[in-house]
């Protein structure tokens, strides 16, 4: 979608997602962990009926999620606003919600394609806190730490936007 659709090539979209799945490959390697014991999992025994509750469960979380995304849109709305659209705005946005920092950097022809490219990629690696909090919806529920996460996405935003902007430098794109 952010090749074709956003950057008018198929090509382009097709370098981006082996982009993106080589930083998870780095980020998998980087922060590998020895298999964790797995006589901690829960029982699956079930005693509700599994349809009715998965049903329940997905309208919950989507109405979640979207709040999320509706409330992060409205944010990055103010923010473009207050600051207007230069540079400071587009790092803001690129860490705060991804539909908009990838507007913005595809968008944006008078920022140099290094620094477009680069902000592109640390968006679709890391995703922006909007999608750290649709994450902490179900990562509360487990009571899991998102902090291991959080250092996760950010190094893989790294990892991703330093990928991009070689392959630009490298006149891939």
């Amino acid at each position: 979608a952010v090749g074709s659709g956003m950057l008018g090539s198929i090509r382009r979209g097709i370098i981006l997602l082996i982009l993106v799945q080589a930083s998870t490959v780095m980020c998998g390697v980087i922060y590998r962990e020895k298999a964790s014991n797995l006589s901690n999992c829960a029982n699956n025994t079930r005693q509700k009926p599994v349809f009715v509750d998965a049903v329940k469960a997905s309208g919950r979380s989507c109405i979640d999620i979207v709040s999320f995304i509706t409330a992060f849109s409205v944010i990055c709305g103010l923010i473009k606003k207050a600051l207007g659209n230069g540079l400071i705005s587009g790092v803001i946005i690129s860490v705060t919600e991804i539909t908009n920092a990838l507007s913005y950097f595809t968008g944006t022809a008078y920022i140099p394609s290094t620094v477009r490219f680069f902000f592109i990629g640390f968006a679709l690696g890391f995703g922006g806190i909007c999608v750290m909090m649709q994450t902490a919806i179900f990562s509360s529920q487990k009571e899991l730490s998102l902090f291991p996460y959080l250092k996760i996405k950010l190094s893989q935003g790294l990892i991703c936007g330093v990928l991009l902007m070689l392959a630009e430098r490298i006149c891939v794109f």
